[in-house]
């Protein structure tokens, strides 16, 4: 709010991302507030001891979603996003899941670089989730 307030921001399309610490923090903040984000991009979040996230993942159905974990990350379990995922399946149609194989903790080294996941954020806004 203080940021919307100071700066010109285009509200519907504000995006949310983060790895590690963060990316669980992207999780809880989109169930906590998904009316707050166009799109979100977790990336090596645990989240299965978080119960908020584990109790309200229906607040996620409507919330266009690209995860990303590497599937031999030692850090974060990749079976927490796998975990999230699959409860999400079938009900979100805008769901993207991508596990890198033999890509550890890290995976946001192989992804912020690349352009791919601005182009994705940018094809959402909230006016086009709240149509749906």
């Amino acid at each position: 709010e203080e940021v919307t307030s100071k700066y010109r921001v285009d509200t519907n399309r504000v995006y949310l991302t983060g790895v590690s610490l963060g990316g669980a923090g992207t999780w809880y903040l989109a169930t906590k507030y998904p009316e707050k984000f166009a799109a979100i991009a977790p990336m090596s979040g645990f989240i299965r001891h978080i119960d908020y996230i584990v109790k309200n993942t229906d607040k996620l159905i409507n919330m266009p979603i690209w995860a990303f974990h590497g599937t031999v990350d030692k850090v974060v379990q990749f079976e927490d996003t796998e975990w999230i995922i699959n409860r999400l399946a079938g009900k979100n149609k805008d769901l993207k899941f991508t596990a890198e194989p033999g890509v550890g903790h890290w995976i946001d080294w192989l992804v912020y670089p690349k352009q791919e996941l601005y182009d994705w954020f940018l094809a959402h806004d909230k006016r086009m989730k709240n149509k749906n």
